[in-house]
């Protein structure tokens, strides 16, 4: 907001929110069955979200909610569009010094988790089996 040039009161607003949204998720995904890895990752997201800046060094914490992320997706299997959204959250990084891909980058992170978490319970069970080419 402060890059938008948005007043004190806008920048503030806004923060608590989004704050108050992204709250709302993390709990809601660490009260759902899943993985202590997604939890992980959720409130690793959540946390950087709380803060009302973003500097680029500050996208270096990020490595812990990707990396819980990853694990996931590599036990489990990744689903359609998963690793490129990675790919394209690490190049946008790069970019953080000409404008602020800060939220953006945490808000696609945080889709991505919402769909692993939200997916159905029959898709939660199916394992890709790279030796037998089946899902089971």
């Amino acid at each position: 907001m402060h890059w938008a040039g948005a007043g004190l009161g806008t920048k503030w607003t806004v923060h608590v929110a989004a704050l108050i949204l992204m709250t709302t998720l993390v709990c809601m995904i660490c009260l759902r069955p899943v993985s202590d890895g997604l939890k992980a990752a959720a409130l690793g997201i959540g946390a950087l979200a709380a803060t009302p800046y973003m500097l680029a060094y500050d996208l270096t914490a990020l490595v812990v909610p990707v990396a819980f992320r990853a694990r996931e997706g590599l036990a489990s299997g990744f689903l359609p569009g998963e690793r490129l959204t990675l790919l394209g959250c690490f190049l946008a990084v790069f970019l953080m010094q000409q404008m602020p891909v800060g939220p953006l980058i945490l808000a696609s992170l945080m889709i991505l988790l919402l769909r692993r978490v939200l997916r159905p319970e029959a898709e939660r069970l199916t394992v890709w089996c790279p030796d037998s080419g089946t899902g089971r």
